[in-house]
This record gives structure tokens, sequence and C-alpha cells, in this order.
């Protein structure tokens, strides 16, 4: 039988497994965007960006423990066909390139005189070779994010997020912007939580039904939901 602590630790855990590259630059390029028509396009970011990744986790969740069991009821040939690019997507071709280089800009780039390759490349290979370290065994994945980069992200956001508020860069203004909604919701997807979370439903799975070898099929899902509203709530909060 799990504890709460069990599902406080993970639901902090997939928070910050969802909470890439994407969900730092998106939320507040819209916000800077729309400026005082921010509430619609918060409101459609949040739909995609929240209530997205969350379908697709209860989604995965019912289907199995395993990543092939979302996808197999349509074929097994359409199964290892979207197994390959979705891992594609959120790894090699889009997200991984797209947290190195935000990690880069963000953390490097400004305190240079100007663009460095070596710095660049000597940089990245030390911060995929932490990631690597983290990742290296899947059923250790969620205390190690948990316990050690969950804390250290949410004081650094805390610390963003007041910056921001107590200090701000400007006034709000009126932008003149249309579609504002529609503009929130399309930037929302394009944190590619929706496809994350296919895949974090399944690691999720995998650890709890690990630790806790009797739980049943019904309680993996309680607890997976659970863990999942700590997380997106940690994600509105973040976003607004």
């Amino acid at each position: 039988m799990y504890k709460s602590k069990d599902i406080i630790l993970t639901g902090f855990a997939l928070f910050a497994m969802l909470f890439g590259a994407g969900n730092l630059i998106f939320p507040p390029t819209v916000g800077y965007i729309v400026g005082d028509n921010w509430k619609l396009a918060a409101f459609g970011f949040c739909i995609t960006g929240i209530g997205f990744p969350l379908m697709g986790i209860i989604a995965s969740g019912f289907a199995g423990t395993e990543l092939d069991h979302f996808s197999d009821k349509v074929s097994p040939l359409f199964s290892r066909v979207f197994n390959t690019v979705l891992i594609l997507a959120i790894g090699p071709f889009l997200a991984i390139p797209r947290t190195g280089a935000t990690a880069y800009e963000v953390m490097v780039l400004p305190h240079l005189n100007g663009d460095s390759s070596i710095l660049k490349y000597l940089f990245l290979a030390i911060y995929f070779g932490v990631v690597l370290l983290f990742s290296l065994r899947e059923s250790e994945v969620i205390d190690r994010i948990g316990k050690i980069l969950t804390p250290i992200l949410l004081i650094v956001l805390a610390i963003i997020i007041f910056k921001g508020v107590s200090t701000p860069i400007g006034e709000v203004i009126a932008t003149g912007t249309t579609n504002n909604f529609r503009y929130g919701f399309y930037n929302g997807y394009q944190t590619m939580d929706t496809l994350a979370a296919i895949i974090f439903a399944s690691i999720i799975l995998k650890t709890i039904t690990g630790k806790n070898k009797d739980l049943g099929r019904k309680e993996q899902l309680v607890f997976l939901l659970k863990a999942s509203g700590i997380a997106v709530l940690g994600l509105a909060i973040v976003y607004g």
C-alpha cells in the first residue's frame, strides 16, 4: 500500500518531468504578446498545456502499464509506428535540442561577449551527462527527480516569479492583439506535454508497481490520478 508522501513525491516528480524548455519559454512570451488580453490567452494555454496532458495521462493509465498498451488498441503496426514517432518527437528531433538550447541561452550565453561553439558543446556535454546520470535506472527516475531536481526547480521558479511580480519589466499594456484564445491554445500545445504525458504515465505506473507489487489495478489508477492532480496544479500556478 502506498503512502501520501509517495503521491506527493510522485506528483512533484511528474511536474518536473512535464516542465521543460517550452514550459519556461511560451507562457511569458504569450503574456508579453497579448498584454492586457492575457486572461483569454491563459485560458486557451491551460486547455492544451494542462488539460490535454492530463487527458493523455488518464488515457495511458487506463490503457495499461506499458507504452505499447496505449496504441496497441488500433493495431500492432500502428503501435510501432506511433511509438517510434512519439519517442523521436519528444527526444532527438524536437524536445532534447530545445531543452539543451534553452539551458545554454539562459544560463551561459548572457554572460559571454559572444557565442562560443567550444563553450556551447562543452556545456551541452556536461548538461546531458547529468541528465544521463538521472535516467540510467528507470525504476529510480521518479525518486531522483522528486527528491533532488524538483526542490531545486521549485526554488528557481519561485525566485523567477517573485522577481517578475515584484519588479516587472513594465506596465501591462493594451497590445491590440486579436484571437488571443487561439494564440494561447496554440502555444500551450507547443509545450509538447500532451505527447510526453503518454510516456510519463507508463514510467510512473512501472515505478509504483515495482515498489508495491501487490497494488491492484484500481489503486494504481487512483495513485496516478492523484499524482497527476498535483502536477497539473503546479503547472497552472506557474503558467498563471
